[in-house]
């Protein structure tokens, strides 16, 4: 799900998870946002991304969160899950839930909190997931929330195991994306999670994006998909995403993100959960309002 196909690049969509206003998992919100982003045309999907707010659910949560998408969508789109835990024992777990939910890949990063000494260690810890885990599995770097760079060489070496397709790579340093396409096979996948170096990632030979913010203008992300040269695309990712991306650095991706569904009336609330707050969207309505009128999407 994650490599071109067809000489185009593909779009996975890191699904927030919407909560009631007392802060509860709503699951007919979150169908309900599954549902607008199928109909526009999103093929993968991601539960329990970063912007899925994984570190604030329980292992029941998001085991039904998954099960649920599994159930709605899943005979129709690909599903991958994130919020894999740091320790090899509860990560294996993790691993089982999702494979008996019949998902279609995993997101791991690396162990955050108590980061590695070693690339040895790191090594050995992706090698346990890997012999342990029966579907395919993405790295994820995002040395913001980790707190270290997954090394190159670490990943040229994850990439040769069986299970390991592909990387995330949310570092913001296009360098370092360009160095993993050169130390990685064609086979590979190479992905780009920051949304403001998409289209310059995309002309560069990564294979694709995993972008919050296609939650909210996925009509937009599919557009540059097909065709990240044109000067449209260059177009659309100056006048949506990047004053979307500026208000999710303003106020953080979740609660920024959710309020830009909610401004659009794709969720009934914005609430978010501590230690993030929630960002109401009549703060946001004058600046979704000016990227709305930029393009022919309608704002319901």
């Amino acid at each position: 799900m994650f490599r071109r196909r067809d000489g185009i690049p593909t779009l996975t969509t890191p699904i927030v998870t919407p909560f009631d206003r007392s802060r509860k998992v709503d699951l007919k919100q979150f169908t309900t946002l599954l549902d607008c982003l199928v109909d526009r045309g999103i093929e993968n999907v991601m539960v329990g991304g970063t912007t899925g707010e994984f570190a604030s659910l329980s292992s029941h949560e998001l085991e039904r969160l998954v099960f649920t998408c599994k159930d709605h969508i899943g005979n129709t789109s690909n599903i991958a899950v994130g919020g894999a835990p740091s320790s090899t024992t509860a990560a294996c777990e993790w691993l089982e839930m999702i494979e008996s939910a019949g998902v279609d890949s995993g997101v791991v990063t690396a162990p955050y909190f108590h980061n590695s000494n070693s690339t040895e260690g790191l090594i050995e810890f992706f090698e346990v997931l890997n012999d342990a885990s029966s579907i395919p599995l993405i790295l994820y770097n995002i040395p913001a929330y980790v707190g270290e760079t997954l090394p190159i060489e670490v990943v040229s070496k994850i990439s040769q195991l069986d299970r390991f397709v592909g990387i995330k790579d949310s570092s913001s340093d296009l360098s370092y994306g360009l160095k993993l396409i050169d130390a990685t096979s064609e086979d590979f996948a190479v992905i780009q999670g920051f949304d403001p170096l998409l289209i310059a990632s995309l002309q560069m030979g990564f294979d694709g994006g995993v972008n919050a913010l296609s939650n909210v203008v996925p009509e937009i992300y599919l557009s540059i998909m097909d065709n990240p040269t044109l000067a449209d695309s260059n177009e659309l990712q100056h006048r949506i995403i990047e004053p979307l991306f500026r208000l999710c650095s303003d106020y953080g991706f979740a609660p920024a993100t959710k309020a830009a569904l909610a401004y659009r009336g794709w969720l009934a609330s914005a609430t978010v959960r501590p230690p993030l707050t929630c960002v109401k969207p009549h703060d946001v309505a004058h600046a979704m309002q000016s990227i709305f009128d930029s393009v022919d999407i309608s704002s319901s």
